[in-house]
């Protein structure tokens, strides 16, 4: 269930941030998380019970998904698609006309997933990702909401 709008503080934000496992062995520490969440262009959405999150930055008409997790214990079960839905509703509401996002290559769930709302690849970053001493390119993506 989508937790209800609500003004959070930046602590709660950052406690609920380290608290969904999402298989990220490298979570951001604090200060990095407070120098980005604490940005006004900033927005940090969060799904609970079922833990999942979704950070991103708008910029005119433009979002861009800094990222996007859903908690080991709460996957297949709708998280990112409801983190997505509540985007793309913001993004309409809000005369956004485009969306984008960066994916890892290899993670064929998330580009199904964004596929399956419309997202569409538009280029690659060769090397972008680094993971177990291997490189990974990144795919980026974009939906255009008008």
């Amino acid at each position: 269930m989508l937790a209800k709008e609500r003004k959070t503080s930046i602590e709660d934000c950052f406690d609920f941030y380290l608290s969904v496992k999402d298989g990220e062995k490298n979570k951001w520490n604090k200060d990095f998380f407070f120098n980005l969440v604490g940005k006004k262009n900033i927005k940090f959405y969060a799904i609970s019970p079922a833990k999942g999150y979704l950070i991103f930055s708008i910029i005119y008409e433009y979002i861009d998904i800094i990222a996007i997790a859903t908690d080991e214990d709460s996957r297949n079960n709708g998280v990112a698609s409801k983190l997505l839905e509540k985007l793309i509703d913001f993004a309409r509401k809000n005369k956004v006309t485009r969306i984008t996002l960066e994916v890892a290559r290899d993670n064929k769930p998330a580009i199904n997933l964004y596929k399956k709302f419309g997202f569409s690849q538009i280029g690659i970053r060769k090397n972008y990702y680094h993971r177990n001493k291997q490189k990974i390119d990144a795919i980026l993506m974009k939906l255009d909401t008008i």
